[in-house]
């Protein structure tokens, strides 16, 4: 299997105004990939039960004697990592698999585990998925079925001062595309933990994962407890486009993309949310002002900013700005920002900080530091 860093050499030369092997510039402060593990957390497989088939009876037993996961999802667990769904009707029906690698090969043990590309955690996991349904007389095979998403994971030690709600609060102001929209949750404390944002393609999800463990105290990480999980998901299109360039089969496409997650994540991150650092609202203000700008073009950045700091989710505004700038002059504003080397989105005066690093230079500096270690 080819090194994870000839993989990035070669997609350097392919984006070449991305470095992943250099130390990014931006970065003020230090954090570390949990465990040096980065690849496949969680990935959801769909078994299409062909019809009229006495499979679908012998499922159904399946599922009726798992074990219900929590209210909120109507799905069964049958073995540690492998929760079952049915979708569909009787007429086409499909089963939904939700599949976590680590989980079904190492129990509960792997709950802050991912399963990345020096382990030969898959293949386990793909025997495991495979004997499990051979033992209920099922033809469900890992390589039967079709990947419908595949979730390329990290984990983040960040220092203990670092506020990950303050920070995600920072994410959810900052301009996307309009593709992508941000996932709201009913929950206030989840809403305050969580950043999702996805089109049909592809999903960002960065949340605080010391929360999460808070509600599974029993396989909590005691010696971090400040961890920030980054999250890519890639839904069927995208995995459509990738298996053109990827090997055949399930498995060895599943590998090759755990050998790509240090160069897709930092790729998407940076298409989705850019890579310039955030800083105060006076540092913005003093960038603006000793900008070569005209006033006027001064005038419209310091609103920009202005309606960004007073937000709590960028698109509640995004429509307003495009309207009153227009689209060119409004994306030629943002344009103005990324010139500039800033951010559009002031820190809040509450978190006391000056400057704070993109997510793009958060995982890259992580994945640097992981990858460079003696």
């Amino acid at each position: 299997m080819n090194n994870p860093v000839d993989r990035l050499t070669d997609m350097e030369r392919q984006e070449a105004d991305l470095k992943y092997t250099r130390k990014p510039r931006n970065t003020s402060l230090e954090c570390f990939v949990l465990y040096n593990e980065m690849g496949i957390h969680t990935m959801e497989l769909h078994y299409l039960i062909p019809p009229q088939s006495n499979e679908l009876s012998l499922i159904w037993k399946v599922l009726k004697g798992g074990e219900r996961y929590p209210k909120r999802f109507s799905m069964a667990g049958l073995i540690p990592g492998l929760f079952a769904e049915m979708l569909g009707h009787e007429y086409c029906p499909v089963l939904k698999l939700l599949v976590n690698p680590r989980v079904m090969v190492d129990g509960m043990e792997g709950y802050l585990g991912i399963t990345s590309y020096d382990a030969d955690t898959l293949l386990r996991c793909q025997d495991l998925f495979d004997r499990f349904w051979a033992c209920n007389n099922i033809g469900i095979r890992m390589e039967n079925c079709l990947i419908a998403r595949v979730d390329l994971c990290v984990d983040l030690i960040m220092p203990e001062w670092f506020s990950i709600p303050e920070y995600l609060d920072l994410l959810k102001r900052t301009p996307r595309k309009k593709s992508f929209i941000l996932q709201h949750y009913e929950d206030t404390a989840m809403e305050r933990h969580q950043f999702k944002i996805a089109n049909q393609n592809w999903g960002l999800s960065v949340y605080d994962k010391s929360f999460e463990q808070k509600l599974y105290p029993a396989n909590a990480d005691k010696e971090y407890p400040n961890i920030l999980r980054v999250e890519l998901q890639l839904y069927r299109a995208a995995i459509g486009k990738a298996a053109q360039k990827l090997p055949a089969g399930n498995v060895p496409m599943l590998l090759e993309l755990m050998i790509q997650t240090p160069a897709l994540l930092c790729t998407k991150i940076r298409d989705m949310l850019g890579c310039d650092p955030y800083v105060s609202q006076e540092k913005l203000r003093a960038c603006i002002e000793q900008s070569a700008y005209q006033g006027k073009t001064k005038n419209e950045l310091w609103k920009i900013q202005h309606f960004l700091y007073r937000t709590d989710d960028f698109e509640k505004v995004a429509d307003e700005l495009r309207i009153a700038y227009g689209k060119s002059a409004y994306h030629r504003l943002l344009r103005c920002y990324r010139e500039m080397g800033a951010a559009p989105v002031p820190l809040r005066k509450r978190s006391g900080l000056r400057k704070l690093p993109s997510l793009f230079a958060l995982v890259g500096g992580a994945i640097y530091h992981m990858l460079n270690q003696e």
